[in-house]
């Protein structure tokens, strides 16, 4: 910062001032010390994120987890047919006993 001068009243001719440090305090609003702005679209920009990974499809890396072993699994699944051939499956559409027996169904005739 320069140093200011002032003029005497008697003489006319400058007068150097000696230099002080000013603060935020001592100056009036935009005089002095200049201030950053900051904020607004500065604080937002693009170029301060990390760089975005490349998009790809999501992997497990793990196994799924079992709840069941696979002849737990197979015991189940003949219950369940042997439950079908003993008790069976009441179809109340007759489409949809149509559909069942060019399938290869047994249909015993309807029960009204």
């Amino acid at each position: 910062m320069a140093p200011r001068s002032t003029s005497t009243p008697s003489s006319g001719t400058p007068r150097e001032r000696p230099e002080t440090t000013l603060t935020d305090m001592d100056t009036a609003a935009g005089e002095g010390l200049r201030r950053r702005r900051t904020g607004g679209r500065a604080g937002h920009e693009r170029h301060l994120l990390p760089q975005q990974r490349p998009w790809a499809q999501p992997r497990m890396r793990y196994r799924p987890t079992e709840l069941l072993s696979a002849d737990e699994l197979e015991s189940i699944h003949t219950g369940s047919l042997r439950v079908l051939s003993d008790i069976g499956m009441d179809f109340l559409d007759a489409d949809a006993r149509e559909v069942l027996r060019a399938a290869g169904a047994t249909v015993t005739p309807d029960r009204t």
